[in-house]
Parts: structure tokens; sequence; C-alpha cells
């Protein structure tokens, strides 16, 4: 396999990893902001508060979002053939 091969391959499989992860971590993050606006609001300091509806929150997204992210990767699969199709000739 060519370097310029491995690189190709190492791009993508960052991208799709980025591509995949980006709802759950977007959402997490909303969560988090919204959870400590309300700790501080009404001076509540106790860690479940924060980390509860953000593993709700990741639970849910991942539910919802699991058809997309078997697209994703049934496309992510597809190029990685071709790469390898490509880096076998």
């Amino acid at each position: 396999m060519s370097e310029e091969l491995v690189t190709e391959l190492l791009v993508l499989t960052l991208q799709t990893t980025a591509l995949l992860l980006a709802p759950t971590i977007i959402t997490m993050l909303v969560v988090g902001v919204i959870t400590s606006l309300l700790q501080t609001i009404t001076q509540v300091r106790d860690s479940t508060v924060t980390f509860i509806p953000k593993v709700i929150a990741a639970g849910v997204v991942l539910v919802l979002t699991a058809p997309w992210c078997m697209q994703v990767m049934q496309g992510f699969w597809g190029q990685i053939m071709e790469v390898f199709s490509r880096g076998a000739q």
C-alpha cells in the first residue's frame, strides 16, 4: 500500500468518525450547558444532576440516529473497499 492510500484511509476514517460523533457530542454539550444553568439558578451542586441527563440524552440521540449511522458506515465501508482495490492493483 502506498503512502497516499494510507493517508486517504486515515483522512476518511477521521472524517467519518467526526461525522458519526457530532450529533451525540453536540447534544451532550447543549444538555450540559442547560443543566449547568439550572444548577446555577437553583444552587444545587450534585454531580448526578449533570451526569444523568447527559447519559439519557446521548442514549436517545444514539437510538434516533442509528439508521443514519448505519447508512454512513455502509458508505464508509464501500469507500474503504475502493481504496483497498486501488491498493491491490
